[in-house]
């Protein structure tokens, strides 16, 4: 895959820290929204 190493996030939770899950996803989403569209797309 073309991506830039920002558009790719890993992230460990413990079982008990499911609740914060949607948190984790939306702070990505919006780091990637602030990137704007992928350069590489369509090659």
């Amino acid at each position: 895959l073309a991506l830039e190493e920002e558009r790719v996030a890993f992230t460990e939770v413990a079982i008990d820290e499911y609740d914060k899950l949607p948190e984790i996803i939306n702070a990505f989403v919006e780091e990637v929204e602030d990137l704007g569209p992928n350069p590489f797309k369509g090659f």
